[in-house]
């Protein structure tokens, strides 16, 4: 499906580009390049996920898994 307006779709995508610039070809990319740029988002986002839980457990904040 098209967007209305093509400059909404670009609005959309470039925050996400410019945290993830791996993602920026991927309309362009064969399908194991796309899954590879893919997993290493999704690596990063774990990263930072992890960062964050490891913040908050030193804070008394985390879950205690035991």
């Amino acid at each position: 499906m098209t967007p209305a307006n093509p400059d909404d779709e670009r609005s959309l995508r470039d925050p996400l580009i410019e945290r993830f610039p791996q993602l920026a070809d991927i309309g362009s990319m064969d399908d194991d390049r796309r899954i590879d740029a893919l997993r290493g988002v999704l690596d990063d986002l774990q990263h930072e996920l992890d960062a964050i839980g490891r913040s908050d457990a030193s804070h008394g904040r985390g879950a205690h898994h035991g």
